[in-house]
């Protein structure tokens, strides 16, 4: 017998008691199907049915062998049970008894109904769970019924909790019973098999009616039709007798069905959800690991920070923003590349209740107002350039109150709620950051003694600061073309980042290589939160991506951990210099973004020493990874699967249209459940949230999914038609409407199309105006190049005279065969 904390109980959701009928009438056969019935699994069941026992040993004291002091007994009897042939003959039985009680338990499959009854009463042996009915055989999720009570007791297992019902009696399409109780059947064994507190007594499967309730009703069905159709199931009726229904009624087997695309994570043996807030926890970090390496940060004079510094640099910061007027709950937008500011400001604002949005720094003017006027920022932080982006003349040009209005005191046209721009020197040099008045030097807003600090008006703020405060605003790409912010709380960051790292198995010891942007969830939760979250230390080797200053940072620092898109692995493995730098410290890492092809996943074991490399998957609207590969998986799991749900995640695969939840390795949409789904929802906007997380808390990703019978999911599409260009989002509405305002353009529409690098390309398709000439594939660019990130700029044209566009008879655009005539034309190979 396995220990009793190894054996784990399996939920199952409620969807899958509903697909059904009960009742569905064939010829003269009944199909009970509205439940499914499954055997007892002892080493997974077990467990559950010993806790329940031991808080109801009064109700169960008809269990076979008497009562049980100890598990191992309780086991051993349900063992000697599970071995008998007869214990899994599965029937349903159609009890007859004059007495308001249930029959006799009946054991061994033996059939006993006395026939002068005429109603229906479902019955059965809890220990047994031999449940007989003479007409049908069925599986189901997890019943238990008890005859020794009035009515009959029954324990289901839900997604959400164990619920009690006391049925009276059973009818074709409806439950009627005597008392419902709104409890779980075992508190204490809910709490300690980890059952969903929040959820207990929100969900029932019979409404206050006696009818089955669901969130989707997936049938038509009402007692009082059925029976008009079926006059002798009217049970009330004199004329009736179980006689005439035993002969219309023939038992047939259950036809074997595949197992359904539900998976739960790991709720017992793995890490409790944390119940603290970023800030708190960030405070216990340095008092454990303060003389640790926590930053380095290779372009800016090589700066190294223990935890302690790291953490008074935080200190100063809080008291700094605090000062300047910023409070809890106040927006403060981040459009900077890495560095050691950034990594300040993440946990600053955390510690003070400030909600962090952050921004690409690809963004143009247009999208920066957007996105600012969004959220209504009150506070910016910006470099004045990075490369050929001068962000001084694009905010100058967007603020020009900024060259005579004082800092911190703004008040603009273009932003009315925008009081302070922070301006943090990178070394780049422009002309208009010294005519810009109204900046506020990022240094010149530190506190300057970090002693003094924390004062106790700012302590009084922070607590009022709680775990479920939304504490960071990420942007995703809509279906207008409009961003979208994602709100987040501390629940969900820091509990997703705890988690990230256990994949990883980070320790104090480890050492992660950051290259990828803070400003994306990869940067920001993938390795800052999750090397924080263990005590370990994170390296910026650039300002942006650079795969030399990568390889020399990892060579120099001794990382044993990095993180990129597949095609920053490939980038950094190609350079000409890659044989010169050390790589023999690192272990593990992430790659995300895109699959990776499994040659590219050897080279990298072999390579780069990234052995233990792992796979996420995830979007910003779930913290945002809900499934990851563990560092032990097979290489060939880890390249064609995006690993196994998360710890305290759920998730499913359903049909779109009818949102019925399909069976394993059945390709529908993905939808995921639990913590790590947005706190607040979409930024201002309910309708959108309600069109992606339901009533029931499913986050609908729009990617298509199939899930194995291992738990492992493969990402197949995507239902939407947003494109992912080496891991960024593109949305096609978005350059689109941008594409419209170009001089003779007539239409427009964008696909798109595979590419060996990044996975998918940005390709247009456009018809002209009468009278004017073909645009150029070069002057979309530039057209685009001014107005949207680099990322967004189409690199394929193609013209109406090449492909005509497909529409669907009411005139809309079938983007599916635009793209598939697109990539023919460009003679482009199949998506991955």
């Amino acid at each position: 017998m396995a220990p009793l904390k190894h054996i784990r109980y399996t939920q199952v959701p409620p969807s899958e008691y509903s697909q059904r009928t009960l009742g569905k009438m064939s010829g003269f056969m009944i199909e009970t199907d509205q439940i499914q019935l499954r055997p007892l699994h002892l080493e997974r069941d077990a467990p559950l049915l010993w806790e329940v026992y031991k808080n109801h040993k009064e109700i169960f004291r008809h269990f076979p062998g008497g009562s049980h002091s100890t598990y191992e007994a309780f086991y051993a009897e349900q063992e000697k049970f599970a071995n008998s042939q007869d214990f899994f003959n599965w029937t349903v039985y159609v009890s007859a008894s004059a007495a308001a009680t249930a029959p006799t338990p009946v054991g061994n499959g033996a059939k006993a109904a006395k026939e002068e009854e005429k109603k229906w009463v479902l019955c059965g042996s809890i220990c047994l769970l031999d449940i007989v009915l003479p007409f049908r055989k069925f599986e189901i999720g997890s019943i238990w019924f008890h005859p020794h009570v009035q009515g009959t007791f029954v324990m289901v297992e839900t997604s959400y909790a164990l619920l009690r019902f006391s049925f009276e009696k059973l009818q074709a399409g409806r439950v009627q019973w005597k008392t419902h109780h709104e409890n779980i059947a075992s508190q204490k064994a809910a709490k300690k098999l980890g059952f969903r507190e929040e959820g207990l007594f929100k969900k029932h499967m019979i409404d206050a009616q006696g009818q089955w309730r669901h969130t989707k009703p997936l049938w038509r069905s009402t007692t009082s039709s059925l029976v008009s159709r079926r006059p002798w199931l009217n049970t009330s009726s004199g004329s009736t007798t179980l006689t005439n229904a035993r002969r219309l009624l023939s038992a047939i087997p259950q036809p074997v069905q595949d197992p359904l695309a539900f998976v739960q994570g790991e709720t017992i043996n793995t890490r409790p959800l944390s119940e603290d807030t970023l800030g708190h926890y960030w405070d216990n970090i340095i008092s454990k690991h303060g003389d640790r390496l926590g930053l380095v940060v290779k372009h800016e004079d090589n700066l190294h920070w223990t935890f302690r510094q790291f953490g008074e640099e935080v200190d100063r910061l809080c008291r700094g923003l605090y000062d300047s007027g910023l409070r809890k709950g106040d927006r403060l937008a981040v459009w900077m590349p890495n560095n050691s500011g950034w990594a300040t400001m993440q946990y600053a604002t955390a510690k003070s209740g400030i909600i962090l949005v952050t921004l690409n720094p690809a963004y143009r003017q247009q999208e920066l107002l957007q996105t600012l006027a969004l959220v209504d920022c009150k506070s910016l932080v910006f470099v004045p350039g990075l490369k050929s982006s001068n962000y001084s003349k694009m905010l100058l040009d967007l603020i020009p109150e900024l060259e005579f209005q004082s800092p911190n005191q703004l008040s603009t046209q273009a932003l009315p709620s925008l009081r302070q721009v922070i301006v943090y020197d990178n070394g780049a040099v422009m002309p208009e950051t010294a005519r810009m008045k109204g900046l506020t030097k990022y240094q010149d807003l530190l506190f300057r003694t970090s002693d003094l600090a924390i004062d106790g008006a700012l302590q009084k703020e922070r607590l009022t600061i709680g775990n479920r405060d939304v504490i960071n605003l990420q942007f995703t790409s809509g279906t207008t073309g409009l961003p979208k912010g994602v709100s987040l709380s501390h629940r969900n960051l820091l509990n997703n980042g705890l988690h990230i790292g256990d994949y990883m198995r980070l320790t104090e010891k480890d050492l992660l290589c950051c290259p990828v942007p803070l400003f994306h969830c990869f940067g920001l939760v993938l390795a800052s939160l999750a090397a924080m979250t263990h005590g370990a230390g994170v390296v910026f080797p650039s300002q942006s991506f650079d795969a030399e200053a990568t390889l020399r940072a990892v060579h120099e620092e001794g990382a044993t951990a990095l993180h990129g898109v597949p095609t920053m692995f490939l980038e950094e493995m190609n350079h000409p210099n890659f044989a010169q730098y050390d790589l023999s410290t690192l272990r593990t890492g992430i790659a995300a973004g895109s699959a990776v092809p499994i040659e590219v996943m050897k080279n990298v074991q072999s390579k780069m020493n990234l052995k233990e490399l792992t796979i996420s998957y995830g979007m910003t609207e779930t913290s945002p990874v809900s499934f990851m590969t563990l560092t032990t998986d097979d290489i060939k799991d880890r390249c064609e699967t995006v690993g196994r749900i998360m710890p305290h995640m759920e998730a499913k695969v359903i049909d779109p249209v009818t949102g019925e939840t399909l069976s394993i390795n059945t390709s529908g949409e993905l939808c995921t459940r639990g913590y790590a789904v947005m706190e607040g929802g979409y930024w201002k906007s309910k309708d959108q949230t309600k069109d992606v997380v339901d009533e029931e808390g499913w986050m609908h990703t729009g990617d298509l999914a199939v899930v194995d019978d291992r738990g492992f999911c493969r990402i197949v599409g995507r239902c939407k038609d947003q494109i992912s260009r080496g891991g960024e989002k593109v949305s096609p509405v978005e350059v689109e409407n941008c594409l419209f305002q170009l001089e003779g353009v007539q239409n427009v529409s964008v696909v798109g199309v595979p590419d060996p690098k990044f996975g998918e390309e940005v390709c247009v398709w456009v018809s002209t105006k009468a009278g004017h000439k073909n645009v150029t594939l070069k002057e979309i660019q530039a057209f685009c190049k001014e107005r949207l990130a680099h990322y967004k700029v189409p690199r394929y044209l193609v013209f109406q005279e090449d492909v005509e566009l497909p529409l669907t008879p009411s005139g809309k655009i079938q983007k599916n065969v635009l793209r598939d005539r697109c990539r023919d034309l460009l003679k482009l190979g199949s998506s991955a």
